[in-house]
């Protein structure tokens, strides 16, 4: 007897776990999941083995950057809690000076170039000549896209363009002017601040998608 009940016990407890699963898993399904869109993807996720060679208009100087490790996919709750939504984030990592890190999510692409940290893509919206306010010093304008630009004897067809602009402790506006082409990234950068512009320029590249 004390046999049979406990097997009914152990049963009891599984029936009661199983269910606790189930409704953990239906109550996780309900939480909303925010991807980051494919179309953002497009420019700005690439595989171990790609690289890009820049050089300076003005200085004739090359930098390289390249993809050392897979793309790294991670979600995390808005909030910190169980019922706040889902948000995908994905980081880049590169070895080199030029491009340091990048890492994605579903409002905000951030680039980190020669140590300046900044917002060029917002996957919101791909509207050319809206301004997009990110917090009270900095904008975001799509500037739109153009037919054809030639970079070193190359031309680069539906380049997108963008500016992120911003005001310093020096109360400088510093302008970020990044063009990009869908599965090859960052084509051109060019960084203004205090009336000085320098310009990168894409020499080389080889990506994998």
């Amino acid at each position: 007897m004390n046999f049979f009940m406990k097997r009914i016990k152990n049963y009891f407890l599984f029936l009661v776990i199983g269910t606790s699963i189930l409704h953990s898993c239906n109550k996780k399904q309900n939480v909303l999941t925010y991807y980051i869109p494919n179309e953002l993807k497009e420019y700005a996720v690439f595989q171990p083995g790609s690289y890009w060679v820049f050089k300076n208009d003005l200085t004739e100087k090359f930098d390289t950057s390249n993809i050392i490790i897979a793309p790294n996919f991670s979600y995390y709750h808005e909030g910190g809690y169980n019922s706040d939504p889902i948000w995908e984030k994905c980081t880049l990592y590169y070895k080199g000076s030029f491009l340091f890190s990048a890492y994605l999510d579903p409002y905000l692409y951030s680039l980190d170039i020669h140590g300046h940290v900044f917002e060029p893509l917002n996957p919101q919206s791909f509207t050319p000549g809206k301004v997009f306010k990110l917090d009270a010093r900095t904008t975001l304008n799509y500037s739109g896209i153009i037919d054809t630009l030639t970079i070193f004897g190359k031309s680069y067809q539906n380049v997108f363009t963008t500016t992120n602009s911003f005001v310093n402790q020096q109360n400088d506006t510093v302008n970020n002017i990044c063009y990009f082409v869908k599965m090859i990234g960052l084509i051109k950068y060019i960084h203004s601040e205090a009336g000085q512009d320098s310009t990168w320029s894409l020499y080389d590249y080889h990506v994998i998608n």
